[in-house]
């Protein structure tokens, strides 16, 4: 059946803020990276928490003027499935649990809110309260593996929590045929966390391949589809295959699924 889909823009300070964040700016030739001072580090890391947290609190703003405006649409539905992180997702389900108490609401946790290995302890207080907070509101968690379901219900929530591990529908490829073998293509789809999902590896080994005259740089494909084009794009002409790039944007489940094909 046809989904339909609403997309709820942020206010144009958000806006504005995320096309940066979604656009850095290409390293210069030759240039190496400058090494941080401890109080520049710490600047940076409260200048990225005050960012999520603005952009998660301006999202739910902008979807509160718009269940307002379309309030009795809602009531049709029967259930809120949210998936997090980002934590404005959980801000958003749980208003709508609140005006619609009659609705299920399905929380799933790709990942964990507290992460004491990449967030700072204070920060980790604030993401448990919200983690907390919304397993005791949600009508049903659910979780990707054993370890997330232990860090996230433990004992106060395990009733009504459940683990779905990641994977595929093998109906969803069962009727895509195979991309003719044109050469060598390397498609990635989703999201690169700020470059956090490091890719160098791969190109830097392609290049070598071509400079040892063992691929033809002619024939290498590096198809991207998601949000972060740039930063795919920036990686790839740091070891000289930039024009190889292919951004497509975003894309549907469909053709992210043909592209893997």
């Amino acid at each position: 059946p046809d989904v339909g889909v609403i997309r709820i823009p942020h206010g144009r300070l958000a806006e504005k803020l995320l096309s940066r964040r979604r656009t850095p700016a290409a390293p210069q030739a030759g240039e190496s990276p400058r090494r941080k001072s401890p109080a520049s580090a710490i600047k940076q890391a409260l200048r990225n928490i005050i960012y999520h947290y603005y952009i998660s609190l301006d999202y739910y703003h902008s979807f509160k003027k718009y269940y307002r405006a379309h309030r009795s649409d809602f009531k049709k539905y029967d259930v809120v499935l949210s998936t997090a992180s980002p934590t404005a997702v959980i801000f958003c389900a749980q208003h709508l649990k609140r005006k619609l108490p009659q609705v299920r609401w399905i929380c799933d946790f790709r990942d964990p809110l507290v992460c004491p290995e990449q967030f700072p302890r204070w920060e980790n207080r604030i993401n448990r309260y919200l983690q907390n907070r919304a397993c005791k509101d949600a009508d049903c968690v659910v979780t990707v593996s054993e370890g997330f379901f232990a860090r996230i219900c433990s004992e106060c929530f395990s009733d009504k929590s459940y683990i779905i591990p990641n994977g595929f529908d093998r109906e969803d490829i069962a009727e895509i045929s195979s991309v003719p073998d044109t050469g060598f293509s390397f498609a990635y789809t989703g999201v690169l966390y700020g470059s956090k999902r490091d890719l160098s590896p791969l190109f830097t080994a392609l290049n070598e391949l071509c400079s040892e005259g063992k691929i033809d740089i002619d024939d290498i494909s590096l198809l991207y589809a998601g949000t972060e084009g740039t930063i795919f794009k920036n990686a790839a002409e740091k070891s000289g295959l930039g024009a190889r790039v292919t951004d497509l944007g975003p894309v549907s489940r469909a053709a992210s699924i043909k592209l893997q094909r």
